[in-house]
Formats: structure tokens, C-alpha cells, sequence
């Protein structure tokens, strides 16, 4: 008997490691399925040039951030803009994005986006707000709703528990922004 206690002592990693995969679907039914985030930047360039940097060049700043792999284009108007594409996120998923270009620039433009991926059973909207800041400079509001179904497949409560804890849905804009910062090559000053 005292073998077989000293056997499952030696093997504590193993239990650790089963604990933390059934971690997330212990929780799950306390864990949120919906996550609303706020991302506010402020970029030395006008409204304009931080508008084209977000609607004409989904390249420079795919909205997977770091870890898109590749993006193809599928639906474009009319002047070449892109509306909808599909990002590679390291060959293991492709995310679809839908994009609203909104009103052209003037003083402020607005910009929605939908992002869906199958692999989470995952809906994210993204709402952009783009307006004056000062002279030469542009304030950046972006409002994300993302929401990963609930007894979806059996990744969802581990995505969930990811968003929760790291949360998640802010830092994916927080480096959407940056990207945006950097095809701008604009200095950005972080508002919230």
C-alpha cells in the first residue's frame, strides 16, 4: 500500500497536469462567455492617415496581430478597399473578417468589423472612432465585443478561461493599435 501512495506522490506533475486541463470545464459554467474591452490611442497624424492605415492596408496591421501568418483578400470595393479577408493564424485557423469602411474622413470617420472564428466558436465587433486630438494628432476609440459560445466545441471553456484571466479581447486590440501606430510611423501616447 505504501508503494502505491509513494507511486501517485512521484507522479505530481502528471495530477497537476490534469487538474489544469480540467480546470477550464470545472469553471465553465461560472466563466463569462461575453467580454467587452476599451482601447484608447492617441497618434501624432491626422484622422485621415490613421483612417487609411486601418482600411486600405489590413497587411500592415492584420487584426491577429503577431500571429497571423498570411491574409487573402476576398471582397474589395470599388476604389480597392478591402472589406472582407481571411487571416492564417499560424495554419491552424483562418479567421474571417468583415469590415464596414464607414464615412469617409472628415473631421471624425467610423469604422465597424466583425471577426468570426470557427475554431473557438468565437464573434468579436470591433467599433472604431476616429477623431481630431489637437493639431496634426488623432484619437483612436476602439470598443470590442467578443463572445465565445457556450457549449460550443470542446475548446470554448478553454479559450474562455484564456480570455478571462489574461484578458484577452484588450490585448488583442492593444496590438491591433500599435500595428496601426507603426504603419502610420506615428508616435502614440496611450489613453486608456
Amino acid at each position: 500500500m505504501q508503494r502505491l501512495v509513494d507511486s501517485l506522490y512521484s507522479c505530481w506533475y502528471v495530477w497537476l497536469s490534469v487538474l489544469m486541463f480540467l480546470l477550464p470545464y470545472v469553471l465553465a459554467p461560472i466563466l463569462p462567455s461575453t467580454f467587452k474591452s476599451k482601447a484608447v490611442m492617441e497618434l501624432d497624424c491626422d484622422v485621415k492617415k490613421a483612417y487609411e492605415a486601418i482600411t486600405k492596408e489590413p497587411q500592415k496591421c492584420p487584426v491577429g496581430g503577431s500571429m497571423t501568418k498570411g491574409l487573402q483578400v476576398e471582397v474589395a470595393n470599388k476604389d480597392g478597399t478591402p472589406t472582407e479577408w481571411k487571416e492564417d493564424l499560424d495554419r491552424t485557423e483562418v479567421v474571417a473578417v468583415k469590415r464596414d469602411p464607414g464615412v469617409k474622413p472628415g473631421t471624425t470617420a467610423r469604422i465597424s468589423q466583425t471577426m468570426e472564428s470557427r475554431m473557438a466558436d468565437m464573434t468579436s465587433n470591433w467599433e472604431y472612432l476616429l477623431e481630431p486630438a489637437g493639431s496634426g494628432r488623432c484619437r483612436i476609440t476602439l470598443d470590442g465585443h467578443l463572445e465565445i459560445q457556450r457549449g460550443g466545441k470542446w475548446n470554448g471553456p478553454i479559450f474562455r478561461m484564456i480570455t478571462y484571466l489574461a484578458d484577452g479581447g484588450k490585448k488583442g486590440m492593444v496590438e491591433h493599435l500599435n500595428l496601426v501606430a507603426e504603419a502610420t510611423q506615428s508616435r502614440r501616447k496611450w489613453i486608456a
